[in-house]
């Protein structure tokens, strides 16, 4: 197992989070765009 840093945990999870974000916006933008 690996010792990772909480800073570093919690970076993964934003990071994480803004890539959701990214998917759900750019899911919306293309739909918005083929209908």
């Amino acid at each position: 197992m690996w010792s990772t840093p909480s800073g570093e945990l919690s970076l993964g999870r934003d990071l994480a989070k803004v890539i959701r974000n990214c998917w759900g916006f750019s899911k919306t933008y293309f739909w918005h765009l083929v209908t």
